[in-house]
This record gives C-alpha cells, sequence and structure tokens, in this order.
C-alpha cells in the first residue's frame, strides 16, 4: 500500500477444494471470516502499509467420479490430481488395480508418505500403490482414474475383468516440445 492506508474490502477466493480449516490471519492475528467453498471471503477493515495477511488452505483427500461412470473415480488432494505409479513397462487394462473400497474410508487404505507432503501409498487389491500427483509423472506409467467397487460389486464385476484381453494402453515413447 503506497499511500499508507484506508478503509476498503479485501475479497479473497475460498478455492472448492478448501473444504475444512480454512484460516486468516492479519499480522499474526486470527480474522473471522464466513465463505462456503468456492466463495470469496471478505475483510474489511483499516488497511496500513505493512498489513500482512496470511492464508492458510488446508488440503484433504477425496474423490470425484467420472461423468460417464460413476464407479470410476479420479483420486485427489487438494487441487492436485494424485496419479499411481505403475512403472517403465507398457500397461493393459487388465493391470491397473481396482480399489475395494468405498471413497468414505480413504483415510483407511491411502496412508502419506513420511516427509513428503503431496506422496500418498494406498492399497489396491492387495497391491502397493504409490501415488503422486500427477504432474510429477513424467517418466513412469501413470493411471489417474480408477475403478471403484464394494466387496459386493467386485465379487460381480471380477469375471470381467479377469476375462479381458490383455490390450496395452497406448502411451507415446515421447511428447513433443512443441507443436507445429
Amino acid at each position: 500500500m503506497k499511500a499508507g492506508g484506508g478503509i476498503w474490502p479485501l475479497y479473497i477466493r475460498r478455492p472448492w477444494w478448501a473444504r475444512s480449516g480454512v484460516r486468516v490471519s492479519i499480522n499474526g492475528k486470527p480474522v473471522m471470516v464466513d465463505a462456503r467453498p468456492g466463495e470469496y471471503m471478505q475483510i474489511r477493515r483499516a488497511w496500513k502499509k505493512g498489513d500482512e495477511v496470511r492464508l492458510d488452505l488446508p488440503m484433504s483427500l477425496y474423490t470425484e467420479s467420472m461423468p460417464d461412470d460413476t464407479s470410476m473415480r479420479a483420486i485427489l488432494y487438494g487441487p492436485l490430481v494424485l496419479a499411481g505409479r505403475l512403472g517403465k513397462e507398457p500397461v493393459g487394462k487388465r493391470d491397473i488395480p481396482v480399489f475395494v473400497a468405498t471413497p468414505a474410508t480413504m483415510t483407511d487404505w491411502i496412508h502419506s508418505q513420511p516427509g513428503k507432503a503431496d506422496e500418498f501409498v494406498a492399497l489396491a487389491n492387495g497391491r502397493r500403490i504409490m501415488l503422486s500427483p500427477l504432474y510429477k509423472i513424467y517418466k513412469d506409467r501413470e493411471a489417474g482414474e480408477w475403478n471403484f467397487f464394494s466387496a459386493a460389486g467386485w465379487r460381480l464385476e471380477k469375471k470381467k475383468f479377469e476375462g479381458q484381453e490383455v490390450i496395452p494402453l497406448a502411451y507415446p515413447d515421447s511428447i513433443p516440445n512443441s507443436i507445429p
């Protein structure tokens, strides 16, 4: 603030993924703000030169279903899409594990990696799957969408998955740096 201050509102958008635990402080003192995810928080006050606003937006795990198939879901951590690292070899659809779990029990089967704020390990059908933000996976094969089944649903679907022909998913060997 160049002129030294004034009374005016500051609007800060609360991201839709910041579902709980959002905190705002000014000069180290907590400020009460009220806004639902996706709305703007308003702070109206007399501002002074050098005022410092701190915004804490805790991230949490959740899933989003695909529009055309509710059993197919993406796993997210705040705004980050988490993808499973599937190694360097070609992967077929049958090779991608499914989750026999419900999104409501995510903390039972997804755990954070010590010392890595945005890395997780998940258990899918007895396999350990390393989950990382999609933007970090560039040398490995990855899966960003997963089939989720209840235990009863998996008993019905398992034979379909086991009977599938192994069809490798198409992955380019290299991605061009620019498009002509």
